[in-house]
Protein backbone atom coordinates (compact mmCIF):
# COMPACT_ATOMS: atom_id res chain seq x y z
CA UNK A 1 0.00 0.00 0.00
CA UNK A 2 1.31 3.14 -1.03
CA UNK A 3 0.78 5.71 1.78
CA UNK A 4 1.60 8.89 0.13
CA UNK A 5 0.23 9.07 -3.54
CA UNK A 6 -3.53 8.77 -2.34
CA UNK A 7 -5.72 12.23 -1.74
CA UNK A 8 -6.96 10.87 1.21
CA UNK A 9 -4.64 10.26 3.98
CA UNK A 10 -5.30 5.65 4.53
CA UNK A 11 -6.04 4.59 8.03
CA UNK A 12 -3.31 2.43 8.03
CA UNK A 13 -1.15 4.94 9.15
CA UNK A 14 -3.08 5.63 12.87
CA UNK A 15 -1.24 2.00 13.27
CA UNK A 16 1.95 3.47 13.04
CA UNK A 17 1.83 5.79 16.46
CA UNK A 18 2.11 4.21 19.73
CA UNK A 19 -0.55 4.67 22.56
CA UNK A 20 -3.15 4.98 19.66
CA UNK A 21 -6.38 5.63 21.87
CA UNK A 22 -4.31 7.13 24.97
CA UNK A 23 -6.05 10.15 26.48
CA UNK A 24 -3.81 12.98 28.89
CA UNK A 25 -5.83 11.26 32.25
CA UNK A 26 -4.14 7.83 30.89
CA UNK A 27 -0.63 9.30 31.74
CA UNK A 28 -1.32 7.93 35.37
CA UNK A 29 -0.12 4.44 34.50
CA UNK A 30 0.42 4.41 30.55
CA UNK A 31 3.47 6.33 29.21
CA UNK A 32 4.21 10.17 29.02
CA UNK A 33 5.89 9.62 25.86
CA UNK A 34 5.89 6.90 23.06
CA UNK A 35 7.94 6.43 19.85
CA UNK A 36 7.18 3.83 17.14
CA UNK A 37 9.52 2.76 14.34
CA UNK A 38 7.34 1.21 11.72
CA UNK A 39 9.96 0.18 8.55
CA UNK A 40 7.91 0.41 5.37
CA UNK A 41 9.56 -1.64 1.66
CA UNK A 42 11.29 2.13 0.64
CA UNK A 43 11.38 4.39 4.18
CA UNK A 44 11.16 4.77 7.51
CA UNK A 45 8.08 6.14 9.66
CA UNK A 46 8.74 7.70 12.78
CA UNK A 47 5.51 8.05 15.10
CA UNK A 48 6.02 9.90 18.34
CA UNK A 49 3.28 10.21 21.09
CA UNK A 50 2.75 13.10 23.56
CA UNK A 51 0.87 13.32 26.58
CA UNK A 52 -0.52 16.85 26.28
CA UNK A 53 -0.41 17.39 29.57
CA UNK A 54 3.57 17.74 29.52
CA UNK A 55 4.02 20.20 26.65
CA UNK A 56 2.37 21.58 23.78
CA UNK A 57 3.27 22.11 19.80
CA UNK A 58 6.62 23.67 20.34
CA UNK A 59 7.97 21.24 22.99
CA UNK A 60 6.98 18.61 21.06
CA UNK A 61 8.80 19.38 17.77
CA UNK A 62 11.59 20.67 19.53
CA UNK A 63 12.09 17.19 21.40
CA UNK A 64 11.26 15.79 18.41
CA UNK A 65 14.03 17.60 17.05
CA UNK A 66 16.58 17.17 19.61
CA UNK A 67 15.83 13.14 19.75
CA UNK A 68 16.94 13.52 16.23
CA UNK A 69 20.04 15.59 16.30
CA UNK A 70 21.16 13.19 18.82
CA UNK A 71 20.75 9.96 16.55
CA UNK A 72 22.30 11.93 13.72
CA UNK A 73 25.42 12.52 16.16
CA UNK A 74 26.01 9.14 17.49
CA UNK A 75 25.22 7.59 14.07
CA UNK A 76 28.34 10.12 13.10
CA UNK A 77 30.45 8.92 15.77
CA UNK A 78 29.92 5.08 15.01
CA UNK A 79 31.47 5.84 11.86
CA UNK A 80 34.63 7.32 13.68
CA UNK A 81 36.85 6.15 16.13
CA UNK A 82 35.23 4.04 18.43
CA UNK A 83 37.18 4.98 21.25
CA UNK A 84 36.66 8.69 21.57
CA UNK A 85 33.83 10.72 23.66
CA UNK A 86 30.76 11.25 21.98
CA UNK A 87 29.44 14.68 22.08
CA UNK A 88 25.40 14.32 22.06
CA UNK A 89 25.15 18.11 23.06
CA UNK A 90 21.76 20.12 21.25
CA UNK A 91 21.27 23.22 19.57
CA UNK A 92 17.78 24.32 20.83
CA UNK A 93 18.35 23.48 24.68
CA UNK A 94 15.14 23.32 26.59
CA UNK A 95 13.51 25.72 29.52
CA UNK A 96 13.99 24.02 32.89
CA UNK A 97 12.18 27.23 34.78
CA UNK A 98 9.26 25.77 35.73
CA UNK A 99 5.97 28.35 36.23
CA UNK A 100 3.02 28.32 38.38
CA UNK A 101 0.79 31.00 39.55
CA UNK A 102 1.88 33.57 41.53
CA UNK A 103 -0.34 32.53 44.19
CA UNK A 104 -0.39 28.71 44.15
CA UNK A 105 -3.77 27.11 46.32
CA UNK A 106 -5.13 23.85 46.23
CA UNK A 107 -7.32 23.29 43.24
CA UNK A 108 -10.92 21.57 43.96
CA UNK A 109 -12.48 19.88 41.20
CA UNK A 110 -15.62 19.20 41.40
CA UNK A 111 -15.60 15.14 40.95
CA UNK A 112 -15.48 12.63 42.84
CA UNK A 113 -14.22 10.37 40.49
CA UNK A 114 -12.52 10.52 37.28
CA UNK A 115 -14.98 8.55 35.57
CA UNK A 116 -17.33 11.71 36.12
CA UNK A 117 -15.05 13.71 33.33
CA UNK A 118 -13.02 11.10 31.31
CA UNK A 119 -14.54 11.14 27.78
CA UNK A 120 -13.66 8.63 25.34
CA UNK A 121 -13.58 9.74 21.77
CA UNK A 122 -15.11 7.64 19.08
CA UNK A 123 -14.03 9.01 16.23
CA UNK A 124 -16.90 9.75 13.26
CA UNK A 125 -16.79 8.41 9.69
CA UNK A 126 -14.12 11.35 8.33
CA UNK A 127 -11.80 11.97 5.35
CA UNK A 128 -8.38 13.47 6.00
CA UNK A 129 -7.31 15.01 3.20
CA UNK A 130 -3.53 17.04 2.89
CA UNK A 131 -3.94 20.59 0.88
CA UNK A 132 -0.36 22.06 0.03
CA UNK A 133 -0.23 25.73 -0.54
CA UNK A 134 2.57 27.20 -1.91
CA UNK A 135 4.76 30.25 -1.64
CA UNK A 136 3.47 32.02 -4.51
CA UNK A 137 -0.23 31.23 -4.05
CA UNK A 138 -0.67 31.96 0.25
CA UNK A 139 1.25 35.50 -1.57
CA UNK A 140 -1.54 36.18 -4.43
CA UNK A 141 -4.35 35.52 -0.70
CA UNK A 142 -2.46 37.40 1.48
CA UNK A 143 -1.94 40.62 -1.09
CA UNK A 144 -6.10 40.36 -1.92
CA UNK A 145 -6.88 40.21 1.84
CA UNK A 146 -4.45 43.20 2.34
CA UNK A 147 -5.90 45.07 -0.48
CA UNK A 148 -9.78 44.73 0.80
CA UNK A 149 -8.83 45.36 4.32
CA UNK A 150 -6.00 47.72 4.57
CA UNK A 151 -3.79 46.03 6.68
CA UNK A 152 -0.74 43.54 7.22
CA UNK A 153 -1.87 40.74 9.42
CA UNK A 154 -4.33 39.03 9.81
CA UNK A 155 -4.94 36.27 12.25
CA UNK A 156 -9.80 32.75 15.30
CA UNK A 157 -13.04 34.40 15.37
CA UNK A 158 -16.66 34.04 15.66
CA UNK A 159 -18.76 34.26 12.79
CA UNK A 160 -21.78 33.06 10.51
CA UNK A 161 -22.02 31.30 7.16
CA UNK A 162 -23.78 33.95 5.80
CA UNK A 163 -21.54 36.89 6.80
CA UNK A 164 -18.78 35.17 5.28
CA UNK A 165 -20.60 34.32 2.29
CA UNK A 166 -21.41 38.26 1.99
CA UNK A 167 -18.05 39.39 2.60
CA UNK A 168 -14.72 39.10 1.04
CA UNK A 169 -11.60 37.33 2.83
CA UNK A 170 -10.70 41.25 4.01
CA UNK A 171 -13.16 41.38 6.02
CA UNK A 172 -12.59 38.04 7.29
CA UNK A 173 -8.69 38.77 7.68
CA UNK A 174 -9.30 41.45 9.39
CA UNK A 175 -11.90 39.28 12.01
CA UNK A 176 -8.96 36.63 12.66
CA UNK A 177 -6.90 39.92 13.02
CA UNK A 178 -8.92 41.77 15.89
CA UNK A 179 -9.63 38.48 17.68
CA UNK A 180 -5.81 37.95 17.97
CA UNK A 181 -5.43 41.31 18.98
CA UNK A 182 -8.00 40.98 21.98
CA UNK A 183 -6.28 37.93 23.08
CA UNK A 184 -3.50 39.66 25.09
CA UNK A 185 -1.79 38.51 28.55
CA UNK A 186 -4.04 40.50 30.48
CA UNK A 187 -6.80 38.82 29.42
CA UNK A 188 -5.24 35.12 29.94
CA UNK A 189 -5.05 35.86 33.17
CA UNK A 190 -8.40 37.17 34.08
CA UNK A 191 -9.28 33.59 32.37
CA UNK A 192 -6.95 31.49 34.89
CA UNK A 193 -8.04 33.39 37.47
CA UNK A 194 -11.99 32.80 36.89
CA UNK A 195 -10.83 28.96 36.22
CA UNK A 196 -9.13 28.97 40.13
CA UNK A 197 -12.89 29.98 41.04
CA UNK A 198 -14.51 27.94 39.24
CA UNK A 199 -12.38 24.64 37.85
CA UNK A 200 -13.76 22.39 35.00
CA UNK A 201 -12.32 20.15 32.64
CA UNK A 202 -12.64 20.75 28.85
CA UNK A 203 -14.13 17.58 27.14
CA UNK A 204 -14.02 17.95 23.42
CA UNK A 205 -17.82 16.84 22.42
CA UNK A 206 -20.13 19.25 24.04
CA UNK A 207 -17.49 22.03 23.23
CA UNK A 208 -17.62 21.26 19.23
CA UNK A 209 -20.39 20.97 16.65
CA UNK A 210 -20.66 20.41 13.36
CA UNK A 211 -19.99 24.32 12.35
CA UNK A 212 -17.14 24.31 14.38
CA UNK A 213 -13.66 24.60 12.63
CA UNK A 214 -10.39 24.65 14.97
CA UNK A 215 -7.09 24.95 13.86
CA UNK A 216 -4.00 23.04 15.20
CA UNK A 217 -0.60 22.77 14.36
CA UNK A 218 1.61 25.60 13.15
CA UNK A 219 4.12 25.80 9.94
CA UNK A 220 6.60 27.48 11.77
CA UNK A 221 7.09 23.97 13.77
CA UNK A 222 10.37 22.74 11.87
CA UNK A 223 8.89 19.26 10.40
CA UNK A 224 11.10 18.38 7.80
CA UNK A 225 13.99 19.41 9.17
CA UNK A 226 13.82 16.58 11.62
CA UNK A 227 16.31 14.61 10.33
CA UNK A 228 17.12 11.25 12.01
CA UNK A 229 20.38 10.26 10.00
CA UNK A 230 18.72 9.22 6.83
CA UNK A 231 17.76 12.04 5.40
CA UNK A 232 15.11 14.72 5.25
CA UNK A 233 12.06 13.74 6.17
CA UNK A 234 9.46 13.48 2.64
CA UNK A 235 6.40 13.97 4.35
CA UNK A 236 4.27 14.65 8.07
CA UNK A 237 1.26 12.77 9.09
CA UNK A 238 -0.69 13.03 12.38
CA UNK A 239 -2.20 10.44 14.82
CA UNK A 240 -5.88 9.92 15.28
CA UNK A 241 -6.15 12.33 18.40
CA UNK A 242 -8.77 14.80 18.04
CA UNK A 243 -9.76 14.35 14.86
CA UNK A 244 -13.45 15.24 14.36
CA UNK A 245 -15.55 16.99 12.10
CA UNK A 246 -13.95 20.59 11.35
CA UNK A 247 -10.44 19.86 12.96
CA UNK A 248 -7.48 21.66 10.40
CA UNK A 249 -3.74 20.60 11.44
CA UNK A 250 -0.96 23.07 9.84
CA UNK A 251 2.45 21.68 8.30
CA UNK A 252 5.44 23.70 7.19
CA UNK A 253 4.95 22.96 2.97
CA UNK A 254 6.93 20.77 0.74
CA UNK A 255 8.48 23.87 -0.92
CA UNK A 256 10.05 26.20 1.87
CA UNK A 257 9.04 27.82 5.06
CA UNK A 258 6.35 29.95 3.62
CA UNK A 259 4.66 27.14 2.11
CA UNK A 260 1.75 25.59 4.06
CA UNK A 261 0.42 22.31 3.78
CA UNK A 262 -3.47 21.89 5.48
CA UNK A 263 -4.55 18.55 7.02
CA UNK A 264 -8.44 18.88 6.99
CA UNK A 265 -10.78 16.02 8.27
CA UNK A 266 -14.08 16.48 7.08
CA UNK A 267 -17.13 14.21 6.33
CA UNK A 268 -17.03 12.56 2.97
CA UNK A 269 -19.68 14.74 1.74
CA UNK A 270 -17.98 17.85 3.05
CA UNK A 271 -15.18 17.11 2.12
CA UNK A 272 -16.39 16.52 -1.54
CA UNK A 273 -18.16 19.66 -1.54
CA UNK A 274 -14.78 21.50 -0.66
CA UNK A 275 -12.94 19.55 -3.98
CA UNK A 276 -15.76 20.96 -5.88
CA UNK A 277 -15.31 24.46 -5.18
CA UNK A 278 -13.14 26.04 -7.91
CA UNK A 279 -11.81 29.42 -5.88
CA UNK A 280 -10.93 27.14 -3.00
CA UNK A 281 -9.11 24.78 -5.42
CA UNK A 282 -7.25 26.88 -7.17
CA UNK A 283 -5.23 28.24 -4.63
CA UNK A 284 -4.17 24.78 -3.95
CA UNK A 285 -1.07 23.79 -5.46
CA UNK A 286 -0.22 20.30 -7.36
CA UNK A 287 2.78 18.73 -5.24
CA UNK A 288 5.06 15.26 -6.23
CA UNK A 289 3.18 12.76 -4.69
CA UNK A 290 -0.74 13.73 -5.76
CA UNK A 291 0.67 13.06 -9.75
CA UNK A 292 -1.56 12.24 -12.03
CA UNK A 293 -1.97 8.29 -12.78
CA UNK A 294 -3.20 6.62 -15.60
CA UNK A 295 -2.86 2.82 -16.97
CA UNK A 296 -4.06 1.12 -19.77
CA UNK A 297 -4.16 -2.62 -20.74
CA UNK A 298 -5.89 -5.16 -22.81
CA UNK A 299 -8.01 -7.70 -21.28
CA UNK A 300 -9.32 -10.78 -22.50
CA UNK A 301 -10.68 -12.87 -19.93
CA UNK A 302 -12.28 -15.24 -21.66
CA UNK A 303 -11.23 -16.53 -25.19
CA UNK A 304 -14.42 -16.70 -26.71
CA UNK A 305 -14.89 -13.41 -26.72
CA UNK A 306 -13.45 -9.95 -28.25
CA UNK A 307 -10.59 -8.08 -26.07
CA UNK A 308 -11.71 -4.99 -23.61
CA UNK A 309 -10.08 -2.11 -22.18
CA UNK A 310 -9.53 -1.52 -18.76
CA UNK A 311 -7.81 1.88 -18.05
CA UNK A 312 -7.00 2.30 -14.22
CA UNK A 313 -7.04 5.95 -13.06
CA UNK A 314 -5.97 8.31 -10.81
CA UNK A 315 -7.69 12.07 -11.29
CA UNK A 316 -6.59 15.44 -10.71
CA UNK A 317 -8.56 16.93 -7.85
CA UNK A 318 -6.62 20.17 -9.31
CA UNK A 319 -9.18 22.35 -11.84
CA UNK A 320 -7.10 23.02 -14.49
CA UNK A 321 -5.38 19.62 -14.77
CA UNK A 322 -8.67 17.79 -14.29
CA UNK A 323 -9.92 19.49 -17.54
CA UNK A 324 -6.37 18.71 -19.40
CA UNK A 325 -7.20 14.95 -18.40
CA UNK A 326 -10.51 14.59 -19.31
CA UNK A 327 -9.69 16.43 -22.87
CA UNK A 328 -7.18 13.55 -23.02
CA UNK A 329 -9.52 10.77 -22.28
CA UNK A 330 -11.84 12.54 -24.46
CA UNK A 331 -9.02 11.88 -27.36
CA UNK A 332 -8.33 8.82 -26.68
CA UNK A 333 -11.87 7.25 -26.89
CA UNK A 334 -11.57 8.53 -30.97
CA UNK A 335 -8.80 6.08 -30.98
CA UNK A 336 -10.18 2.89 -28.87
CA UNK A 337 -12.18 0.23 -31.06
CA UNK A 338 -12.53 -2.28 -28.15
CA UNK A 339 -15.20 -2.02 -25.09
CA UNK A 340 -13.34 -0.09 -22.63
CA UNK A 341 -13.62 1.01 -18.98
CA UNK A 342 -12.36 3.63 -16.61
CA UNK A 343 -11.98 2.66 -12.89
CA UNK A 344 -10.15 4.47 -9.94
CA UNK A 345 -10.31 7.28 -7.43
CA UNK A 346 -11.71 10.08 -10.32
CA UNK A 347 -11.66 13.15 -8.18
CA UNK A 348 -15.41 13.69 -9.86
CA UNK A 349 -18.16 14.97 -7.56
CA UNK A 350 -21.51 13.98 -9.29
CA UNK A 351 -24.70 15.65 -8.16
CA UNK A 352 -27.18 13.63 -6.23
CA UNK A 353 -29.48 13.40 -9.16
CA UNK A 354 -26.73 12.36 -12.02
CA UNK A 355 -25.92 8.95 -9.59
CA UNK A 356 -27.68 6.07 -9.92
CA UNK A 357 -27.80 2.61 -8.60
CA UNK A 358 -26.68 -0.22 -10.39
CA UNK A 359 -29.80 -1.35 -12.73
CA UNK A 360 -30.94 2.11 -12.96
CA UNK A 361 -32.18 2.75 -16.35
CA UNK A 362 -32.08 6.89 -15.99
CA UNK A 363 -30.97 8.35 -18.99
CA UNK A 364 -30.30 11.53 -19.29
CA UNK A 365 -29.11 14.19 -15.89
CA UNK A 366 -29.23 17.78 -15.58
CA UNK A 367 -25.69 18.75 -14.02
CA UNK A 368 -26.73 22.25 -12.67
CA UNK A 369 -25.78 21.55 -9.33
CA UNK A 370 -22.28 20.53 -10.06
CA UNK A 371 -19.25 23.38 -9.63
CA UNK A 372 -18.44 24.73 -13.29
CA UNK A 373 -15.66 22.39 -14.04
CA UNK A 374 -16.79 19.66 -12.65
CA UNK A 375 -19.73 19.98 -15.40
CA UNK A 376 -17.25 20.74 -18.11
CA UNK A 377 -15.80 17.28 -17.50
CA UNK A 378 -18.68 15.99 -17.23
CA UNK A 379 -19.47 16.92 -20.79
CA UNK A 380 -16.23 15.88 -21.83
CA UNK A 381 -17.29 12.20 -20.54
CA UNK A 382 -20.41 11.71 -21.93
CA UNK A 383 -18.60 13.50 -24.98
CA UNK A 384 -16.13 9.76 -25.03
CA UNK A 385 -19.00 7.97 -24.74
CA UNK A 386 -18.98 6.88 -21.54
CA UNK A 387 -21.51 6.56 -19.15
CA UNK A 388 -21.81 6.13 -15.07
CA UNK A 389 -22.10 2.23 -13.77
CA UNK A 390 -23.51 3.73 -10.25
CA UNK A 391 -22.81 2.95 -7.60
CA UNK A 392 -24.25 -0.02 -4.69
CA UNK A 393 -25.16 1.02 -0.95
CA UNK A 394 -26.58 4.57 0.73
CA UNK A 395 -26.63 7.55 -0.98
CA UNK A 396 -23.77 8.76 1.51
CA UNK A 397 -21.16 6.37 0.21
CA UNK A 398 -22.78 7.04 -4.00
CA UNK A 399 -21.04 10.22 -3.44
CA UNK A 400 -17.68 9.01 -2.63
CA UNK A 401 -15.52 9.43 -5.25
CA UNK A 402 -14.31 6.01 -6.34
CA UNK A 403 -16.27 5.44 -9.46
CA UNK A 404 -16.45 2.89 -12.62
CA UNK A 405 -16.94 4.47 -15.91
CA UNK A 406 -17.77 2.46 -19.20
Amino acid sequence: MDILTPVDVPQIIQSFFALEGVNCHDGHTKPLLGVQVTELLDGIFVGCSFNHVIGDGTSFWKLFNALAETNRKLRKASKEAVDQHIECSISSLPITKRWFMEDPTLINLPFSHHKEFIERYERPLLRERMFHFTEESLAKLKAKSNEECGIKKYFCGTTTVGELLEHGIGWEAMLLHEAVEEYTDEKIRVSREEWMKKPYILQMGPSLDAASVMMGGSPKFDVYGCDFGLGMAVAARSGSANKFDGKVTAYRGLTGIRSVMLEICLPPQSISALESDAEFMDAVSPHETHSEVLGVNNVQDDPSKPEWILICMYGSPYPNQKERQWTYIKDLSRTIQYPWVIIGDLNMVFPNESRQSIGSTSSHTSYSNTSSRDSYCIDLIHEAGLEDMGYTGDPLHGLQIYMVLV
